[in-house]
């Protein structure tokens, strides 16, 4: 698949790995910058920079993209 960043206009925002800009999808498991194991359940989709995902007692949470280590980018995937 390849990232088509869009120049103009309001999102669709995907969530990214913030090293490999490669796309992280809901049900990927992530790891936190203290080491902790989670599960992503979704993001917001209108560019506010939040994760949500659940720990494994099942406990959520919204957090700031970059504590999972990921960013939120405007585009689509597009497969070619």
């Amino acid at each position: 698949m390849t990232l088509n960043l869009k120049s103009q206009g309001p999102g669709p925002f995907i969530l990214v790995d913030a090293l490999t800009n490669e796309p992280v999808q809901a049900g990927t498991e992530r790891k936190t910058f203290r080491g902790e194991v989670v599960t992503v359940t979704g993001w917001d989709t209108h560019g506010r920079n939040r994760v949500y995902c659940k720990d494994e007692t099942g406990r959520s949470y919204e957090w700031f993209t970059s504590v999972i280590g990921c960013n939120l980018v405007e585009g689509d995937y597009i497969p070619w």
